[in-house]
């Protein structure tokens, strides 16, 4: 009878923790949600650079699926923004082009920019040049989105995002920085796919564990009822 009882009260402990984070859930994100994040002040002088588009940015951007490195240099003549779009192969890229083309670039009513294709540097083949619009300034870094001009029509194919770096420091590499943005995105989100699995995996696992346990301990309980 002790050894039921303990098969009984020991299943029973398994399943209330199994079952505990569920319950605790919603207290949890509800601490996190109340947890504030300190900003650090943002000075006159980054407001005034951040306005101008003028600099150097590097990250990458998509064409039909595939990943290109990428660098933006963007100069500023009498008001008139103008663009030299590079783009080359990374560690993920599907391709291994490169190429080179100027951009005009104009401004939107809603404070967006168009960068419109110009003429090719250096074209490589089978590639042709794109449009990248609706382009937002924030943080410093650059997000679009990439379309193809087909007669006259603009087809969204990909996406863009560029970061702006500080040329004057010699130890920037720029494969490097257009390397990190999308691969640590992907090796983070693989970590945490990773990590759900196997929570869910232990979670069914505690739950069997304490459902085998509970349904023994009862049959043998009524088994000795019985006798």
């Amino acid at each position: 009878m002790k050894k039921i009882s303990k098969w009984f009260f020991t299943s029973l402990m398994l399943f209330f923790y199994s079952i505990y984070p569920i319950l605790g859930t919603s207290d949890f994100n509800k601490q996190e949600t109340d947890k504030s994040i300190e900003q650090p002040a943002i000075t006159s002088d980054k407001v005034c650079a951040e306005s101008s588009l003028s600099g150097t940015y590097v990250g990458s951007y998509t064409d039909y699926s595939r990943v290109h490195g990428l660098t933006l240099e963007i100069s500023e003549n009498n008001g008139k923004y103008k663009a030299m779009f590079s783009f080359y192969p990374i560690s993920y890229s599907d391709s291994n082009a490169s190429g080179r083309f100027s951009m005009n670039i104009t401004k939107n009513q809603d404070g967006t920019y168009n960068f419109i294709q110009d003429q090719w540097i250096s074209q490589p083949s089978g590639y042709e040049m794109v449009d990248i619009i609706n382009c937002t300034l924030s943080n410093f870094s650059i997000k679009g989105d990439v379309c193809l001009n087909s007669n006259g029509r603009l087809i969204q194919i990909g996406n863009l995002f560029v970061t702006e770096i500080d040329t004057t420091d010699n130890t920037n590499n720029e494969l490097d920085i257009a390397n990190s943005e999308i691969y640590q995105i992907e090796n983070i989100s693989k970590r945490q796919t990773k990590i759900q699995i196997l929570m869910v995996i232990l979670f069914f696992g505690v739950i069997f564990l304490g459902l085998c346990g509970f349904i023994i301990s009862v049959y043998l309980l009524l088994k000795n009822i019985k006798k």
